[in-house]
């Protein structure tokens, strides 16, 4: 699976992104959850300033104590907050062995790198599924948005 999720990183970078990618994105991410009949939070982040931040009916403000907390661990280990609880996984750590604190901190998939190049320049972040189901759901509609082929982790 590291293997995947490297890739999709690799592969669902932006040249630029813009207030209205943020638009963009982030209604194609409620769109699609709408059509699943799923309910999710979502929350996209540039440099420190939510772009958008939308709660579906069925969320609750758990979710945006959740966003939080994937899009810090996203930050510590700049990558998504999946293939970071992967890689730590495969070196046998856990959060606590890195002195990470679960009220900050989640290693739980569904935030995502918004990546300029080499530049982590923000996150794109979905909570109120199953981890791995938020983070394929941002990979699926960037996947779409940025018209690129990318492997799915489901």
């Amino acid at each position: 699976m590291i293997e995947i999720l490297q890739k999709q990183e690799a592969l669902l970078q932006f040249s630029k992104f813009t207030n209205a990618d943020a638009l963009h994105i982030g209604n194609a991410i409620a769109e699609h959850a709408k059509n699943q009949g799923k309910a999710v939070a979502i929350e996209i982040v540039v440099n420190g300033w939510t772009l958008f931040l939308h709660c579906m009916d069925g969320t609750s403000p758990e979710n945006i104590r959740w966003m939080r907390r994937k899009r810090n661990f996203l930050e510590y280990r700049r990558t998504s907050s999946l293939l970071g609880q992967k890689l730590m996984e495969s070196k046998n750590k856990t959060m606590q062995s890195i002195f990470l604190d679960e009220a900050d901190y989640s290693d739980r998939g569904g935030a995502f790198p918004i990546r300029i190049g080499e530049q982590i320049v923000g996150s794109i972040i979905v909570s109120g599924l199953p981890d791995v189901e938020d983070h394929q759901m941002v990979v699926d509609v960037l996947t779409t948005c940025l018209g690129r082929e990318v492997l799915s982790i489901l």
